[in-house]
């Protein structure tokens, strides 16, 4: 049974200890779209409130642009030097850029010197998590037991469900306590600060991490200079992950970094029903991403991927319309939830279909290349496009689009990276 895989505290213990950097990314992820009007006042003012809010959102979507680059140098660090130490070194960038954003003053008392601060915070941010979620993907693959890889590896991205419940609960109780005018102006760099108080105790946490028995037995350890060139060898298998991952990271990002700004803004709902919302859409994802990466072991990656890449390129308009139709908090919850049973569902079979395709002794490189390059290109925009193409259209379901069109590519790709692995497993013999 998959409640068995972990039923030692020890592994209990090392999947906590592992996914502890990822809470942090996406508290701090979550923390900077759900305030990104207030942060759009505070460090980018313009006279259009649309044009102010795009160049917060564009700013979210710069730290992005930086993961591959983050990927390949310190994925070629982790695949060196080891997962452990390689963690640590991407918790101490990622807190840099933490601080850095909860403690610049606004645009009102240093001039441009603020946006270019943030800016640089979250390109740190964008640089230490390009290798975060392969290196603690891997780590979690190589501590598996048996049978098991899909439903220990869904624990990366459930991890980041928990930074998704905090945040919201936590916003929903400042909403709460503070007017919207004490938000706007001072209160919503509260979470921020808070973050900043839980990176000692997660640096505590990680140091205790112990490295995995594969990684040891590895007798050869490649440089950056052949891991290089083994993701050029590679490059077809690399864009192909790419594509695998493109419905993953859109519709995460839509169901949760863009949730709140889409209810608030878009749909006219109250703060706290968006909030709400959100903090269910996590508790979604977290049940149902183990659950589906449990499922994975034992039907297989492909079918899930197919089915439910499928699903989501078939349902995600409609039900967006019907949202749209006549707004509100049930149907948005309805809708929501519907989006993230498609999103877990694809996911557990997904990041532990990646780690499996990548070459052994560059696996954290090219899954993180991989990974990287689809958040990069397709995800880390998200809002920012949802919200262009809300205003272009003037169709307020357009974001649906987006995500069909991920869809779409993620169906192309698995199948084309699972008719590329069954062939070369039929030429294996031959080849003997």
């Amino acid at each position: 049974m998959t409640a068995q895989s972990m039923a030692t505290p020890s592994r209990v213990g090392m999947v906590l200890r592992v996914t502890s950097g990822n809470f942090m990314e996406m508290f701090d992820f979550f923390l900077f779209g759900f305030y990104a009007t207030a942060i759009a006042k505070t460090f980018f003012p313009a006279d259009n409130e649309v044009a102010s809010l795009m160049m917060t959102l564009m700013t979210f979507g710069a730290g992005f642009l930086m993961r591959p680059l983050g990927a390949i140098v310190l994925g070629a660090y982790v695949d060196r030097v080891g997962r452990r130490k390689g963690l640590i070194v991407t918790l101490a960038l990622m807190a840099l850029g933490t601080v850095l954003i909860a403690c610049v003053p606004g645009y009102a008392s240093i001039g441009a010197l603020a946006p270019a601060l943030v800016l640089a915070g979250r390109l740190l941010q964008g640089f230490s998590a390009g290798a975060e979620l392969g290196g603690v993907s891997v780590y979690l693959s190589e501590m598996a037991t048996p049978g098991n890889k899909g439903y220990y590896v869904s624990w990366q991205s459930a991890s980041q469900q928990v930074a998704i419940i905090v945040a919201a609960a936590l916003g929903y109780g400042l909403n709460l306590w503070f007017t919207p005018a004490e938000m706007g102006a001072w209160g919503w760099r509260i979470p921020f600060f808070i973050g900043c108080l839980i990176v000692p105790v997660l640096f505590v946490i990680r140091r205790s991490l112990q490295e995995t028995e594969e990684f040891k037995r590895r007798t050869h350890k490649p440089d950056l200079r052949a891991i290089l060139r083994s993701m050029l060898d590679n490059w077809g298998l690399v864009l192909a992950g790419m594509m695998l991952v493109a419905l993953t990271t859109v519709s995460f990002y839509l169901i949760t970094i863009y949730t709140p700004t889409f209810g608030k803004t878009v749909l006219k709902l109250s703060t706290g029903d968006s909030l709400i919302v959100t903090l269910c859409v996590g508790l979604s994802n977290f049940i149902w991403l183990p659950v589906m990466g449990a499922l994975s072991d034992r039907v297989g990656r492909r079918p899930l991927l197919i089915v439910f890449a499928a699903l989501t390129m078939a349902s995600a308009y409609p039900a967006m319309r019907w949202l749209v139709a006549d707004p509100g908090f049930e149907r948005m919850l309805m809708v929501e939830l519907w989006l993230s049973f498609l999103y877990g569902s694809y996911n557990g079979a997904m990041v532990v279909a990646l780690t499996e395709v990548m070459p052994v002794s560059v696996r954290t490189a090219g899954f993180s290349l991989a990974y990287s390059l689809a958040t990069a290109v397709f995800g880390g925009f998200t809002p920012a496009i949802a919200t262009a193409l809300i205003e272009a259209s003037g169709d307020k379901a357009a974001p649906a689009l987006w995500l069909s069109f991920a869809a779409a590519c993620s169906l192309a790709a698995t199948m084309q990276l699972y008719r590329h692995h069954a062939t070369r497993q039929q030429a294996m013999p031959t080849q003997a």
